[in-house]
């Protein structure tokens, strides 16, 4: 892709107003490059990741490759000093992102679609609450996402997906939820241990599913950060109840409720200790839909190559999502509590602060 000229500054859940060319596409099916090619008008087209990196008019890349192809491509590209937007889960393991975090060069812009929910109106508010301290200090956090089974099974859910490495829904929701709320508090958590279980599904289900169905369906973990601060964290599909979501940050002054995914309208509620007790205060914002989500990572990416700046999360702050999502299936397997304060996976700011 190339950027003709550089914008002003865009709030990421409104469309930027530079001009975005995509240059090239690349793909090992030539059929499927040739399709996509010609749908959005692309006129560089390759069957090699190299060949496209050599490309002069390539100034950045999008890694929409099946997670067990992410490493390859993204170590190549920030090499070939191409700034790099990587699709979520942005690697299988924390070694992968590590390997991402060396290859970078200074000045080159990495950001992972994790993102996506924090690109909103409502996370943007959310987060501005959070960075103002008007409600104290963070206490704790829950994040709550528990889903019945859908009336016809989906045999393409992430129960298996070739090229995912196994992973289930933790690695297909469970970095936009730690995500969502880490960022949202402004990365200012480190994680120290974390105790975890996940199921995979019924059997009930799984005889109706594809034979390859043992990749996990329901996660819950109980984080601690080195503040003290914990994070309750649950999700599942396949739920024997009623849907129930749940994001919430309780802090010493009261409470913020944030809907990750709102409708049909999103509310903010702030509840606020006072001396004549609990007041509430309900901030509304217009309902997102799915191709402003989806253009949210892309365009603040583009913003953080013209402005200079971070995007919303970066290689680091992938590196620590994917550290505490390693944890939590190590945790799960062995049954014990695991620890996920690393040194190199967080730096010496975040470790200042909760």
């Amino acid at each position: 892709m190339r950027n003709n000229r550089q914008p002003p500054f865009q709030h990421r859940a409104r469309p930027a107003s530079f001009e975005l060319r995509w240059v090239a596409a690349c793909d090992i099916n030539p059929e499927a490059l040739k399709a996509r090619a010609d749908e959005f008008d692309i006129p560089g087209r390759y069957l090699s990741v190299n060949d496209l990196l050599s490309d002069p008019a390539v100034d950045a890349v999008v890694i929409a490759t099946p997670p067990s192809f992410h490493l390859e491509p993204t170590v190549a590209a920030l090499k070939a000093k191409k700034h790099v937007l990587v699709e979520k889960p942005i690697a299988l393991n924390a070694n992968e992102v590590q390997k991402m975090l060396d290859a970078r060069g200074a000045g080159m812009v990495a950001a992972c679609c994790s993102s996506r929910f924090r690109t909103t109106a409502t996370a943007h508010r959310a987060t501005e609450i959070m960075a103002s301290k008007k409600l104290g200090k963070i206490r704790r956090l829950v994040c709550t996402d528990l889903e019945p089974p859908p009336k016809k099974l989906n045999e393409t859910l992430y129960l298996y997906k070739p090229n995912w490495g196994g992973l289930g829904i933790l690695g297909e929701w469970g970095c936009y939820d730690l995500d969502y709320m880490l960022g949202i508090c402004g990365w200012s958590l480190t994680p120290r241990i974390v105790l975890a279980d996940i199921q995979k599904l019924q059997t009930i289900y799984a005889k109706k599913h594809p034979p390859c169905n043992d990749a996990e369906i329901q996660v819950s973990a109980k984080f601690r950060f080195r503040s003290g601060v914990t994070l309750d964290y649950r999700r599942a599909n396949y739920f024997a109840g009623e849907a129930r979501n749940e994001w919430t940050i309780e802090c010493e002054q009261g409470t913020l409720n944030l809907p990750m995914i709102g409708k049909p309208k999103p509310q903010l509620i702030v509840h606020r200790y006072t001396s004549s007790g609990i007041k509430k205060m309900i901030i509304e914002e217009d309902h997102n839909t799915l191709s402003m989500l989806l253009a949210g990572p892309v365009l603040d990416f583009i913003d953080a190559i013209f402005e200079n700046r971070a995007p919303l999360t970066d290689l680091k702050q992938a590196l620590i999502i994917q550290s505490m999502t390693d944890a939590v299936y190590d945790s799960a397997k062995s049954g014990q509590a695991v620890s996920v304060d690393n040194a190199k996976y967080f730096s010496s700011k975040s470790k200042s602060k909760q």
